[in-house]
């Protein structure tokens, strides 16, 4: 009998923690949320008035590149977020991929064209390279390809010291 109390105590214990440690992630993953959403709202706005101070052809070309490496810099601080706040849903249970077709060579284009200026300001050369044979069109969520791409592609140029980087197929 008293083998069946501790046992029924260590039982209880144990629910208690685990319904605390759930308590935590979820209330870790409200305020990530809530947190990536009010620094999203200004970075957009930063981003969207790069985007349009681009557009501005009287600029000159020392102007332009400062403005491309405010864009970049977002950019690359929204990927960051957003990474935060995928980890936080991946911890929590919630995270959601989509199954839909998507181009191939759109994703790594799109890719190559974010992480264009820090290869360049690294003189690397950044090449796409896809095989003729690789299928164009592919089910699945192409953001979290696109995710992973970038990231692996963010950490290739960080760490080339010369020479370049090409995105390929394996």
């Amino acid at each position: 009998c008293k083998e069946q109390n501790k046992r029924d105590h260590y039982e209880s214990r144990l629910l208690a923690a685990r319904d605390a440690a759930l308590d935590s992630v979820q209330a870790t993953s409200t305020f990530v949320a809530t947190v990536s959403h009010e620094i999203r709202t200004p970075m957009n706005g930063v981003l969207g008035t790069a985007d349009l101070m681009l557009r501005d052809h009287t600029l000159t070309p020392r102007q332009r590149e400062g403005l491309d490496t405010i864009r970049s810099s977002g950019k690359s601080l929204m990927a960051i977020i957003n990474d935060i706040l995928d980890l936080s849903k991946l911890q929590a249970g919630e995270m959601k991929l989509h199954n839909e077709s998507f181009s191939l060579e759109e994703v790594v284009e799109d890719v190559v064209a974010l992480f264009a200026a820090s290869a360049t300001r690294k003189n690397l050369e950044l090449t796409p390279h896809l095989a003729p044979d690789l299928p164009r069109q592919l089910m699945g969520d192409h953001l979290r390809l696109r995710q992973v791409l970038g990231n692996l592609v963010s950490n290739a140029i960080k760490f080339t010291e010369r020479g370049g980087v090409t995105v390929h197929e394996i």
